[in-house]
């Protein structure tokens, strides 16, 4: 679970609900695979999005850092919004990823995958990860 630290939303004015958004959100890794990766790991999300209500492009760099070891994968995907039977909005999104960096523990993996969430109130989202990470030793 992630929450914003920091949102900045523009306004661009061509189109109703046209947006562009740079956020920084926070949150602790939780891994559910047998491997523990990276459990209990300060986790860092830079996003950027182009949103026409609540739909368009989404991309950015999302880092994981514990014990001196960290990684960071860049990612891209699309965000969804629909309206629920009240209205309300309920928004979603997925993509792939890649390791860009890794060090420490780490040092010179590799690494993609997909991932998916969506949101639980304004400023907070869940999101699952799922990919694989290759050693280089």
């Amino acid at each position: 679970t992630m929450a914003y630290t920091k949102k900045e939303v523009v306004p661009i004015g061509d189109a109703e609900g046209h947006i562009i958004m740079l956020g920084v959100s926070s949150g602790l890794n939780s891994d559910t695979s047998t491997w523990d990766f990276m459990e209990g790991a300060t986790a860092i999300n830079g996003t950027t999005a182009d949103l026409i209500k609540g739909n368009g492009p989404q991309a950015g760099y999302f880092t994981l850092s514990k014990d001196g070891n960290e990684t960071v994968a860049k990612y891209s995907g699309t965000i969804k919004t629909v309206l629920s039977e009240d209205k309300k909005p309920i928004t979603s999104f997925s993509g792939e990823w890649k390791y860009i960096k890794c060090a420490g523990e780490y040092e010179g993996c590799s690494g993609e995958g997909i991932y998916k969430g969506h949101f639980i109130s304004e400023n907070a989202y869940t999101v699952e990860y799922n990919g694989t990470i290759t050693q280089q030793k």
